[in-house]
Formats: C-alpha cells, sequence, structure tokens
C-alpha cells in the first residue's frame, strides 16, 4: 500500500519558456527531489494527469507542461509547425528548468513518442521511462509522400485563412459530453474535471478547444518505424510500456517495437481506452509506484 500524493491539493501552473515559446507547466509538489514528468498526448494538456498525479506515492514532485500549440502554452508562429522535433527541443528546455534529482519520464500517445526520442537521445539522464500505447506512430508507406505534401499545404492555407476554425460549444457540459462520447470508459464526473484544462470562454460566452487550429491538419511527414528503432535500441533505463483493451492504438509491429527495448515489463489494462490516464488514473498510479 502507498499514499496518495496531495490528493487534497490542487495543482499550481507557472510559466516556462521553452524553445521560445511560453509553456503552461501544472505542478503537484510533494516535496521530493525525484521528478515525474508527464508528457501529453495529441489534443490533450498537462493538466489532464491530474488524477493520475495525486493518486501517486506521496513525496513526488510531479509536472506536466502543455506541449506548443496545447492548452495554456503559446502556438507556433504562423511561419512555424508542430514537428516531433519541436516537441523534444522544447522538452530538453523543459527538463533543465523542472528536473531536480531523479528523472522519471511518463508518455502518453504522441507524448510518448516525444520521450521515445528525448530518452534516446539522452539516455543516461532518466532514471524509468513510461510509455502509455507510446511506441510512435503506425508505418506509413512512403509512396504517399507527393500526396501528403499537397494535402498538408492545402490544409494549413485553409486554417490560416479561417476556413476550418476550432470547434465551439455552448457549454463546458457540452464539450464533455464530446469526450465522453469518445470513450465509453469516461465518467461524466471526470470530463468536466478535463474540460477545465481543454476549452477557454470566448467573447461571446461559448467555448472552444484551447489547441491550436493548425493541429487538425495532417503533418506532410511519411512515418517509418527504421526512424525510431536507434531511438528505443539507445534507452538504457528501465521502460514500463502499457496498452488497453479498447484503443485504436494497435500497429502489427509493437511487439517487435518493444524487443528492441533493453529492459522493459509490459502491462495491459482490458477496461480502458486509448486515454488510459482518463480512465484508470488510479489503476495506473499503482502499477507505476510499482515500477518506480
Amino acid at each position: 500500500m502507498y499514499s496518495p500524493c496531495l490528493p487534497d491539493v490542487a495543482p499550481t501552473t507557472r510559466t516556462v519558456r521553452a524553445a521560445g515559446l511560453d509553456h503552461r507547466v501544472v505542478e503537484w509538489d510533494g516535496g521530493g527531489t525525484t521528478t515525474v514528468l508527464f508528457v501529453h498526448g495529441f489534443l490533450d494538456a498537462g493538466g489532464s494527469f491530474d488524477a493520475l498525479a495525486r493518486a501517486l506515492p506521496e513525496g513526488l514532485h510531479c509536472v506536466a507542461p502543455d506541449m506548443r500549440g496545447h492548452g495554456g502554452t503559446e502556438r507556433a508562429a504562423e511561419s512555424g509547425y508542430y514537428h516531433f522535433v519541436d516537441y523534444v527541443r522544447a522538452l530538453r528546455d523543459l527538463v533543465d528548468e523542472l528536473v531536480r534529482d531523479r528523472f522519471v519520464l511518463v508518455g502518453h500517445s504522441m507524448g510518448g513518442g516525444i520521450s521515445t526520442l528525448f530518452t534516446g537521445t539522452w539516455p543516461d539522464e532518466v532514471d524509468r521511462l513510461v510509455l502509455l500505447e507510446g511506441l510512435g506512430p503506425p508505418a506509413e508507406d512512403l509512396n504517399d509522400g507527393p500526396a501528403r505534401m499537397k494535402r498538408w499545404v492545402d490544409e494549413v492555407r485553409a486554417v490560416r485563412a479561417g476556413f476550418r476554425p476550432i470547434k465551439r460549444f455552448d457549454s463546458k457540459a457540452e464539450a464533455a459530453r464530446r469526450l465522453t462520447a469518445k470513450d465509453q470508459y469516461l465518467s461524466e464526473e471526470r470530463a468536466l474535471e478535463l474540460v477545465e484544462w481543454l476549452v477557454r470562454e470566448t467573447d461571446d460566452g461559448g467555448f472552444e478547444w484551447l489547441h491550436d487550429a493548425m493541429h487538425r491538419t495532417r503533418t506532410p511527414m511519411v512515418y517509418r518505424p527504421e526512424v525510431w528503432r536507434p531511438f528505443l535500441k539507445a534507452i538504457a533505463c528501465p521502460v514500463l510500456t502499457v496498452d488497453a483493451g479498447y484503443t485504436w492504438y494497435r500497429w502489427p509491429d509493437l511487439p517487435d517495437r518493444r524487443a528492441l527495448l533493453a529492459d522493459h515489463r509490459h502491462m495491459h489494462f482490458p477496461d480502458a481506452s486509448h486515454m488510459l490516464h482518463h480512465d484508470v488514473p488510479e489503476a495506473l498510479a499503482e502499477a507505476i509506484a510499482e515500477f518506480l
């Protein structure tokens, strides 16, 4: 058994400059020297780790940045975009600013891919790595490159011209229902907690998602597993990989990717969706606590 980390204390937020942008960082400070840094997935935000962070053992220092273009973090300039390498550069700056002594990195989905690239690049710095359905994107066909490039340019132009606006809602409750419609394991109560981190009020009294509309465009990069293999093989610390029973994250080569990790264990949560930290934060916290 273990004691939860600051269960009755609301997280604080601060701003950290990373890769040229102001990043909102959510912090649960248990006063310890072990920093657990959470990296969220696509269209999520750092605050969505709240229930998980509070359920971890006491005495930890937990932090969760909103990655560029998400949540309360600045958007890329009109001339910029959102590539994995941009996130890795920002994470380098965030780690330098936030990590105390021992360093545990927890990445979900896109955040897992970012964490994999980071840990493979600086393997001596990370003491433990947890990947929540985060072993990188699926393999894609290189022959799709020209079509992908054209589509990307067209989509970016459409967003910049205002033709592809962010989804709007009349209330936070409506936004929460959008989340529960996509996740059969997500309760209404939990969804309402999540939207506090994911939406903002508009001038007309409505609400809209906080993420940059540019995230509605599809990257022109064609992902190949060969790019990720050297990073997976370079990871030196113990790794916990986690997957869910109800998820679209089902690449056929995932077992092969896990096999490239020198020291890893795997866990499966059958009654959870891809958004594991939303659905089963207490059970996930117990698994992570044991791994630590």
